[in-house]
């Protein structure tokens, strides 16, 4: 896992990932996080792990417009979070991605 799968994810969406990586990277992005003191990568993290969750084998299957609206997140702001010019805007950017994509949850019926 690196920085080049994390874009791919920001390009392609849920569909670049197998749920397995998804947990691979909430821990590389909180390891990442905890290397550089930078906290828009332990936000990401947070919303992989989010990610990871919803796939597991018990909570059953997700529902289309939950993983388009996610996907949607995901091109959005990805790339802004790993492009961010300062770790304060990153991390800014980061805490409205995970924020955005817990609500595509949250409205689920």
């Amino acid at each position: 896992m690196d920085r080049l799968d994390l874009e791919r994810l920001a390009e392609h969406g849920l569909a670049a990932f197998f749920p397995p990586r998804l947990r691979d990277a909430a821990a590389y992005c909180w390891e990442r996080g905890v290397a550089t003191g930078d906290a828009r990568h332990c936000l990401l993290s947070r919303s992989r792990e989010t990610l990871a969750e919803a796939f597991d084998e018990d909570s059953g299957p997700l529902l289309t417009s939950v993983v388009q609206e996610v996907d949607k997140v995901l091109r959005r702001l990805l790339i802004d979070v790993l492009n961010a010019p300062t770790a304060e805007e990153g991390t800014w950017i980061a805490s409205m991605l995970d924020q955005e994509i817990r609500a595509a949850f949250d409205t689920t019926p």
